[in-house]
């Protein structure tokens, strides 16, 4: 089949993008790929590993605020209706492949007007995601967003979609909840083609080297596990090396100065991936400590595979996505969602357990569930049952 994909972000930014693509042409479809760019030197058409970009100039205020309002303000729509209907009229599709949910109505309106399947690919648990984002919350963003609305359009774009794909079995669950109908979940983890081979552990006996790659915001949590190391007796043994930057970098800085930690929690920088990825082996645990929510209930980040692939159990906070996975494959620990006092008694019970064993486990997990080649058989079969 032809495929449309519609990304309203940057590409090769995204790494699911990416890996979808690929494995849909080594499935033997044609992929096209429609995104935003904010430069004009990239604006036209490239051939990307195979897949046909075709790059449209977008403006900083389309690209970073407009998709917050396009309920109430049809300006966001009018202008991808716009790219993609230029394509559409030029070139043959079977299917639009619409990558998130702002850009549905998009997809719906492509599938009407060109009699063309419209595939719904869920990254984020979208009307959560936005309840919980700083934007939101001001004058201009009240004025602009409506929690219900989105709720409303999420429900009536799940019910318009051919096929829609979710990101864990969670969001599944959930989106079924609001429409019953067959959902399929391709999971967010690592294509280990794409990353360097782990390398052997060092020995650090006695010592728990925590490590958190990511995003620093108020949402991910590291407040609860800086304060919950706080709590820890014996501190000489842990250590917590952070690596990300984001809008709350400031005040977990300032949260380590203030608690007396800057001996054992350090800020090495940005670890760039897939290139670096491999540093990962030098630790003892990795950290996913994200407050939970719906959001992170029915998410699936990529840092727990990454971490599992280079043999890191997980210290986690209680959501239930990735909680699950570690209670039942007994990966590494969960403590109480906001809760420093439980995350420190998790800490220090992590001195009485096999970490080896643990890592063991992890990897074995990512190479034998956990992995691109598996979860992307789902996406295969979404594709199958539309031919």
């Amino acid at each position: 089949m032809k495929i449309l994909m519609v990304l309203e972000n940057q590409f090769p930014d995204d790494e699911r993008v990416e890996k979808e693509a690929l494995s849909l042409i080594e499935a033997g479809h044609e992929v096209h790929l429609l995104c935003a760019t904010l430069k004009k030197e990239y604006v036209g058409d490239e051939n990307y590993k195979g897949i046909k970009l075709h790059r449209t100039l977008s403006t900083p205020f389309l690209y970073n605020k407009a998709k917050i309002a396009c309920l109430r303000l049809p300006f966001y729509f009018m202008f991808w209706k716009k790219q993609v209907g230029n394509l559409l009229r030029t070139e043959t599709f079977d299917v639009i492949h619409i990558h998130d949910l702002p850009l549905a109505e998009v997809g719906y309106w492509a599938k009407k007007k060109f009699g063309i399947s419209f595939v719904l690919d869920s990254h984020e648990n979208y009307p959560y995601m936005l309840d919980m984002a700083p934007y939101t919350k001001g004058i201009a963003g009240k004025l602009m967003y409506s929690f219900a609305a989105w709720k409303h359009y999420e429900r009536e774009m799940i019910g318009k979609a051919d096929i829609v794909i979710t990101v864990c079995k969670e969001m599944s669950d959930r989106m079924n909840d609001l429409v019953p109908r067959t959902y399929y979940h391709v999971d967010n983890t690592i294509s280990m083609k794409l990353f360097p081979r782990p390398e052997p552990h060092p020995t650090t006996t006695g010592k728990i080297r925590l490590l958190y790659v990511g995003g620093i915001t108020y949402h991910r949590g590291l407040q609860n596990v800086i304060k919950g190391l706080a709590l820890i007796k014996d501190k000489s043994k842990y250590s917590l090396d952070i690596y990300g930057k984001g809008a709350y970098a400031g005040e977990i800085k300032d949260l380590v100065l203030t608690l007396g930690l800057e001996e054992i929690v350090h800020f090495p920088g940005y670890l760039k991936f897939p290139a670096e990825a491999v540093k990962m082996c030098a630790y003892s645990l990795g950290v996913i400590s994200n407050l939970r929510s719906v959001q992170t209930d029915c998410s699936s980040p990529n840092k727990i595979y990454q971490y599992f692939y280079y043999g890191l159990p997980v210290l986690v906070s209680d959501m239930d996505s990735v909680g699950n996975i570690v209670r039942e494959h007994q990966v590494g620990v969960v403590y109480k969602d906001n809760s420093p006092e439980d995350c420190a008694r998790k800490l220090e019970q992590l001195v009485t357990l096999n970490l080896e064993d643990m890592a063991t486990r992890a990897h074995k997990l990512c190479l034998e569930q956990y992995n691109w080649d598996i979860s992307v058989k789902q996406l295969i079969a979404a594709y199958e049952s539309i031919r």
